[in-house]
C-alpha cells in the first residue's frame, strides 16, 4: 500500500493494527482464528506455499485427524521455511489440480490432503477421513487422479492409498492413469517444470485453453484422445488455433495415448532448450 515503516510503527503503537507474523498485521478488535493464522503464515512466507497436511485436514474438517502441534504449509523444493511454530514441507509436485482456496486461504485440495498424511495415518484412519471427505462432496475420480500424478515419497505411503482405493473403486488399478494424469507423472519425474493444468492463452483476439503449458517459454501441451479429436470440426479447429497461437510465439506439441513416455520427455525438454537458447541469443 506504500506505507513506510514509521507509519507502519505508527498504527501499532497507537494500537491499531496488531503484529501477527514478520510484515504482516492484523485490525485490532479482529477475533484470532484459525484461518486468520493460517493466512497470516502464507502472507508472511510470501510466493506459491500453501497450507498442507494436518493443517490443511483442519481446514477441511476431516474427521479423525488432530489439530497438528505446528501450523504445516509446503513450498517448493527451492525454498526452506523458518517461522516459528510453523512445519515447512518441500515438494516438486505441486500441480494446479491439487491447490484450492478455502476461505480465503490457499490449501492442498481434499485428495492431496489425503494423499500427503497417508504415512501418518493408520489404513483405519486415512480411510475414515476419505469416507467422511466423500460424504461431503470429494469425488473418488479425485483422488485416482492425485493418486496417479504422485510416487511415493517420505511421509506419503502409496501402497495405502491404492489399498483404500481398490475397495471402493471397482476394478481399480494403480498403474491406469488418465492421458493427462500420464504425462505430468512423466515430465516431473523427468525432472522438468511442473506444468501449468488447463492454461488460459489468448492469440488472434481469442481465448484457448490448454491441456498443459509453460507459460515461460510459450510450449503448450495437447493431450488427443480418439473421441475428442475424432471429428472433422475437432481436427480442423485444433490447426486453427495451433497456428494463431504460433503467430503469438507459441509452440503447441501434441501427444496421444501411444505416445512413449521418452518421446514426451525428449519433445517437451527440446522446446524448452530451444526457447532458452534464442531468448539468451
Amino acid at each position: 500500500m506504500g506505507f513506510g515503516r514509521r507509519q507502519v510503527e505508527d498504527r501499532v503503537r497507537r494500537g491499531h493494527w496488531v503484529g501477527l507474523r514478520p510484515g504482516v498485521y492484523a485490525m485490532a478488535g479482529m477475533p484470532p482464528s484459525r484461518d486468520q493464522a493460517l493466512l497470516a503464515v502464507l502472507l508472511s512466507i510470501g510466493g506459491q506455499a500453501v497450507v498442507s497436511h494436518g493443517s490443511a485436514a483442519r481446514v477441511w474438517e476431516m474427521k479423525g485427524v488432530a489439530e497438528p502441534e505446528h501450523i504445516t504449509v509446503t513450498v517448493g523444493l527451492d525454498r526452506v521455511v523458518r517461522l516459528e511454530g510453523v512445519l515447512g514441507h518441500r515438494s516438486g509436485t505441486l500441480f494446479d489440480e491439487d491447490v484450492v482456496v478455502v476461505r480465503g486461504v490457499v490449501a492442498t485440495s481434499q485428495a492431496r490432503t489425503l494423499i500427503d498424511l497417508s504415512g501418518s495415518l493408520s489404513t483405519g484412519q486415512l480411510g475414515q477421513a476419505l469416507d467422511q471427505s466423500l460424504r461431503k462432496g470429494l469425488r473418488l475420480e479425485a483422488v485416482r487422479r492425485c493418486a496417479g500424478r504422485l510416487a511415493p515419497a517420505p511421509g506419503r505411503r502409496m501402497t495405502r492409498v491404492h489399498t483404500l482405493l481398490a475397495g471402493r473403486l471397482p476394478g481399480y488399478d494403480p498403474g491406469d492413469s488418465d492421458l493427462e494424469t500420464r504425462a505430468l507423472r512423466v515430465l516431473v519425474s523427468a525432472g522438468l517444470p511442473v506444468p501449468r493444468q488447463q492454461l488460459v492463452v489468448r492469440a488472434g483476439g481469442r481465448r484457448f485453453k490448454l491441456d498443459l503449458g509453460y507459460p515461460d517459454v510459450r510450449v503448450g501441451i495437447e493431450l488427443d484422445g480418439w473421441e475428442a479429436h475424432r471429428t472433422f470440426s475437432a481436427f480442423h479447429g485444433d490447426r486453427e488455433r495451433d497456428a494463431l497461437l504460433a503467430s503469438a510465439g507459441w509452440v503447441v506439441v501434441h501427444f496421444s495415448a501411444c505416445t512413449p513416455d521418452h518421446e514426451m520427455v525428449a519433445a517437451v525438454t527440446a522446446l524448452r532448450l530451444r526457447f532458452e537458447q534464442s531468448a539468451g541469443a
